[in-house]
């Protein structure tokens, strides 16, 4: 996944392991997002993201948006 600068974060909707990661969200800086093709909100990569966020004391926010689901680094 190519992580990428200056993607906005969309208005929210209403109702809305051990050895090396498949998932950046280590390396990501504030600011930075990944596309997950494919994917909606309620998917694996987004529920990577909360478990990193623990784990570094990062944030993240996400959203399902055309053609699959978006993660940003918020803090």
């Amino acid at each position: 996944m190519k992580v990428e600068n200056g993607i906005q974060i969309p208005e929210q909707k209403p109702g809305g392991r051990k050895g090396k990661s498949i998932y950046p969200f280590q390396n990501m800086l504030i600011g930075q997002s990944v596309f997950y093709p494919g994917m909606k909100y309620h998917s694996a990569p987004m529920k990577a993201a909360i478990i990193y966020a623990k784990r570094l004391g990062f944030k993240f926010s996400g959203r399902t948006v055309d053609g699959g689901l978006r993660i940003w680094r918020v803090e």
